[in-house]
């Protein structure tokens, strides 16, 4: 739903996260890349709706601020950009793959660091651990001793979302994007 947020889901409380949603192309890029490392790895590659690249984690947020969440949202400087991801890896200590990009883009760098010092102005809790930029190809993966290949998925970013997480029948949890800026239709 562009821009605005979707009552649909407000709970009292939501798993809340900003973040980039792929344009189709990237998102069926990326999903190639997933059932090739799922070959290589195993484990549960996500629901090809649900990637994305998390920017920052905000964890349960109480439905009442939904709204300033939008306006904080709004109010952030964005110019749009080219991200390009280019190699693989796992972390072995919570068995995921994933995809990144080779360096952080200069404005990818600048909108997390607006959404954290916004999100800190108004009081906001999020997850404060150094912003490493992933996809999440696959949960519970073997992890090789050697390195994944990587495979070359160049994304335009014309906006960020907020996302809330929900739990899903089969374990995995599954993703809505509730807002989107600047506004376009996801």
């Amino acid at each position: 739903m562009p821009g605005g947020l979707n009552p649909v889901f407000a709970p009292p409380a939501a798993r809340l996260f900003f973040a980039l949603w792929p344009p189709p192309a990237a998102r069926a890029q990326l999903t190639e890349w997933t059932q090739t490392l799922h070959a290589a790895v195993g484990g549960k590659p996500p629901h090809p709706e649900d990637l994305h690249l998390t920017l920052v984690f905000l964890g349960s947020v109480p439905a009442h601020r939904l709204p300033e969440l939008r306006a904080l949202a709004a109010a952030i400087p964005f110019s749009s950009f080219r991200l390009t991801l280019a190699r693989a890896g796992c972390w072995k200590r919570n068995r995921v793959a994933w995809c990144a990009p080779e360096a952080i883009a200069p404005l990818l760098a600048r909108l997390v660091t607006s959404l954290e010092a916004r999100l800190t102005a108004e009081g906001f809790a999020y997850d404060r651990r150094p912003f490493a930029p992933h996809v999440t190809l696959a949960r519970n993966a073997r992890c090789p001793e050697t390195e994944l290949s990587g495979k070359l998925i160049h994304w335009p970013v014309k906006n960020f979302v907020l996302a809330q997480s929900r739990s899903a029948p089969a374990g995995s949890p599954r993703y809505d994007v509730i807002g989107s800026w600047p506004e376009l239709s996801i």
